[in-house]
């Protein structure tokens, strides 16, 4: 899950999604259920989004993993967030 479309430009060999989290209310983003699970599952957030809260939200929305299964990483001015079975 990557915050911008442009973003998956760069990410081969996997499926990715984008969301417009910078534009999205939190309501929007907490609205959004995804249910399922793959064997590794990244979501890619700027860090602005972190503190913001936003990244959270996103996070909870993968509602078959549970909160504090997500490891981070700081990447330059993102955070990514894994989610390894």
């Amino acid at each position: 899950m990557v915050t911008a479309p442009d973003i998956a430009l760069e990410v081969r060999n996997a499926r990715v999604m984008s969301n417009h989290a910078d534009f999205d209310p939190m309501e929007r983003l907490e609205a959004v259920k995804l249910h399922g699970r793959v064997p590794r599952l990244h979501v890619l957030v700027e860090e602005r989004l972190v503190g913001g809260g936003k990244a959270e939200k996103m996070l909870r929305s993968f509602v078959d993993y549970p909160p504090e299964k997500w490891q981070a990483r700081p990447l330059g001015g993102f955070v990514g967030f894994s989610a390894i079975q």
